[in-house]
This record gives C-alpha cells, structure tokens and sequence, in this order.
C-alpha cells in the first residue's frame, strides 16, 4: 500500500513540474512583436524584430549594434547573413553563410515574425510611411 501510494505521489509532482520554455514564457507567443534577431553580415552587426521572411531574405525592424536611436526597416538578404540568432530559439533555428533557410528551420522563423502570413503590400507601404521612408532599406550602412 504504501509503495502505492509513495508512486501516485511522486508521479503527480512530477506531473505538475514543467521543464523548458512553455507558452507563457515564450515572447512571440504572447506578444504581436517577432522575435529579436541578431544578424550578421559583411557590413556589421544588425540587431531587431523580424518583421517576414520573404523569398528573398528577410525583413528586420533594426538598428545597427553602436548606434543609438535608428531603426531602419531593411531587408536582409540570406545571402548576405554570416551568422544570425534569434531570441528564444536554440542554434538550429538560425542562418548561416548565406543559406536560405529550408523546410521546418524556415518555417519555425515564418512563425516567430510578427506577420507570420505575410504582409501585405498596402500594410508595409503604412509601415514604411510611419517610419519615414519610401523603401525597405538595404543591409549597406
């Protein structure tokens, strides 16, 4: 009986322990922001909010690491990434050398930006307005 009993208690504690991230700590989650990034190219350092993946590279709410107060809405092409990592997601969730992410690596990020389904036209023309510019810029200083 009490082998019993000493099993049914052991297996609810460890029931209603939790190891890992969950939901509630997991910030693209829980917030409309994406994920935080931090990208490495040719050109520097970029760090901020990845707004999309598009077929061409991604696109970033970004400052450039040093400076104070500018953020710029660039596309960064996957090309042009060294090395990058990406807030709360481990090593395998990452561009490297300049390969486009494939299959469930791409995907991942796709979830973890803030337009997870793409961003419509009319939507990123509002956001380049707002932001005071006309294009998305480049990765160039």
């Amino acid at each position: 009986m009490n082998r019993v009993l000493i099993a049914l208690v052991l297996t609810s504690v460890t029931a209603a322990c939790s190891y890992g991230l969950t939901v509630e700590k997991f910030r693209p989650a829980t917030d409309p922001h994406g994920a935080m990034a931090r990208i490495t190219t040719d050109g520097g350092e970029l760090r901020g909010e990845v707004i999309e993946l598009q077929d061409a590279g991604l696109v970033i709410f970004s400052s450039r690491i040093g400076q104070t107060d500018e953020r710029t809405l660039r596309l960064v092409p996957y090309a042009a990434v060294r090395t990058s990592k990406f807030e709360q997601l481990d090593s395998r969730y990452s561009i490297r050398d300049g390969i486009a992410p494939a299959g469930d690596v791409r995907e991942r990020l796709r979830l973890v930006s803030r337009f997870p389904h793409g961003m419509a036209a009319a939507v990123l023309a509002a956001l380049l307005k707002a932001n005071g510019q006309t294009q998305l810029a480049g990765i160039e200083p």
